[in-house]
């Protein structure tokens, strides 16, 4: 399956030339809804519990986000630094990830469920990849991803946690945000010749009829001097 990780140019650049993308910590992520898709209204335990079950699992978890598409232009102007930047494309087997359910309403989860530790990642899961449904538009997929000792430490330090490149994380297109700058296009195609496999390429442009972001297929990368 084929998704799409947007980012700057800049770290986007970083990104193809290390082999490797950022994992997302759970407690750092841009939405306060995020494991915290239960109601609660009625149970103040329950919310002290899923407040807490939020702090332990983010200790030794984190996602990887993706989505299905890369051409909704409000996803590039919240995630691709205002067409700016960038869209990686992998290919993972569909095993790895998890599609996000929207909803209207928040989930019905008794405090008895959330405390039950042989139930805690299968429910931790369903409630990480429950969005409120204006999120919609994302159509996200996302990687759990679970830290090894040294990357607990890494983050125990302050420090960022990276998923290399490989079989199951394989880049297969770099699309590059319609008002990218040349030197940055320029930057990312030298970082390309070094992959051993091809990647795909693709420039964008705004659409003449609809309101979409589409490949510009009169664009051509310029020929690099050996």
């Amino acid at each position: 399956m084929i998704v799409y990780h947007f980012t700057s140019a800049e770290h986007g650049i970083s990104n193809i030339a290390n082999k490797r993308i950022k994992v997302a910590e759970i407690d750092k992520l841009n939405d306060p809804f995020e494991l915290m898709a239960v109601d609660t209204a009625s149970d103040r335990r329950l919310r002290k519990a899923l407040k807490e079950m939020k702090v332990d699992l983010a200790k030794g978890y984190g996602i990887t986000c993706f989505s299905k598409k890369w051409g909704n232009p409000v996803h590039w102007a919240h995630y691709g630094d205002r067409h700016r930047g960038v869209a990686l494309g992998f290919e993972i087997p569909v095993r790895l990830l998890m599609p996000v359910n929207y909803v209207k309403n928040k989930l019905l989860v008794s405090r008895e469920t959330i405390l039950d530790p042989s139930l805690n990642e299968s429910v931790m899961r369903k409630i990480l990849s429950t969005k409120f449904d204006h999120w919609s538009y994302e159509e996200e997929w996302r990687g759990f991803c679970r830290f090894s000792e040294e990357e607990k430490f890494r983050r125990s330090v302050g420090l960022p946690i990276f998923q290399e490149f490989s079989d199951e994380l394989r880049l297969k297109e770099v699309i590059l945000g319609l008002h990218i700058s040349k030197d940055n296009e320029l930057k990312i195609q030298k970082a390309l010749a070094e992959f051993e496999s091809r990647v795909e390429l693709v420039k964008s442009r705004a659409a003449f009829r609809t309101f979409d972001v589409v490949p510009n297929k009169s664009w051509h990368p310029k020929t690099l001097k050996p």
